[in-house]
């Protein structure tokens, strides 16, 4: 199902925005870091910024479909590497819990810069 398509609800049909379910986990979207903002609005994507996008919002506890969904509709696109390369991190995140510093992102709670496997980048 497209991300932003009507879906039934106790009767009621309402439409599902991927930006709007990603803010609710992570806060607004102006509050995000600049380099994902960029990531996600500005440039092609890339595997370096689909990264950078997805340890952040892996990190910060958004679903992996959540995540994939918002990138496409915010890059105005439907890319099948977004979904597949995004999967793959969630995977690789999730099955190596103790591996030492994967990558890093900023964790919009506390305000401060994390590695995936939960230790401060400080």
């Amino acid at each position: 199902m497209p991300p932003a398509q009507s879906r039934e609800k106790t009767g009621v049909t309402s439409v599902v925005d991927p930006l709007r379910a990603a803010e609710v986990i992570l806060g607004h979207v102006e509050s995000w870091p600049t380099h994902i903002i960029y990531n996600v609005f500005v440039v092609k994507f890339n595997t370096i910024g689909v990264k950078n996008v997805a340890a952040f919002m892996y990190g910060s506890g958004v679903p992996a479909a959540c995540a994939i969904d918002c990138f496409n509709a915010c890059m105005i696109l439907d890319s099948y590497y977004v979904a597949c390369t995004m999967n793959d991190w969630y995977c690789i995140w999730d099955n190596n819990p103790c591996k030492a510093h994967k990558a890093e992102y900023y964790y919009m709670s506390l305000k401060r810069w994390l590695w995936i496997n939960g230790e401060a980048l400080d």
